[in-house]
């Protein structure tokens, strides 16, 4: 998963800041590149499973 780094050290500030996580900054550009990382991750997702379902290219034929 891309955004690790990102949960391992906003867990780290939040465990050590508490509420005042909320006004650090590298807590806050954390936050944001998982909520960026996590619905690219989510689009991607969606349309790897779009494609299946759809598939546009149409049905193989089996050949004997």
């Amino acid at each position: 998963m891309v955004s690790g780094p990102w949960t391992n050290s906003m867990t780290a500030i939040a465990d050590i800041e508490r509420v005042k996580a909320l006004t650090n900054p590298p807590f806050m550009f954390d936050t944001q590149g998982v909520i960026i990382g996590g619905s690219i991750q989510l689009i991607c997702l969606l349309t790897i499973i779009a494609i299946s379902i759809i598939k546009p290219w149409g049905r193989r034929v089996n050949s004997p």
